[in-house]
């Protein structure tokens, strides 16, 4: 039994969706409906596809960028590594 949201008696939206593909599946594959029909009923089902990658919160490909380092942390960097003294690194000297 499909999973039934609390006060009423409707299936989640997820569910319906789940629903309505599979029957868009069955008339998209069946052979003796017209050709426009069935890729009707193709376009229906990416839409539906579509709403659930929004229904899971799911970004687009492509949509989700790195966070930029800000410049004050690069330039925070940069000091520290200035701020080394000579005598706090190794010597490169064959000891």
């Amino acid at each position: 039994m499909a999973a039934k949201r609390k006060g009423n008696n409707r299936p989640k939206p997820r569910t319906q969706i789940l629903r309505m593909q599979a029957s868009l599946l069955v008339g998209a594959t069946d052979a003796t409906i017209p050709l426009h029909i069935r890729a009707a009923a193709a376009r229906a089902w990416d839409v539906l596809e579509e709403r659930l990658r929004i229904i899971d919160g799911k970004p687009l490909p492509g949509h989700l960028k790195p966070e930029r380092e800000s410049r004050s942390r690069r330039a925070q960097a940069h000091k520290a590594v200035l701020s080394i003294a000579a005598s706090d690194l190794p010597s490169s000297h064959g000891q």
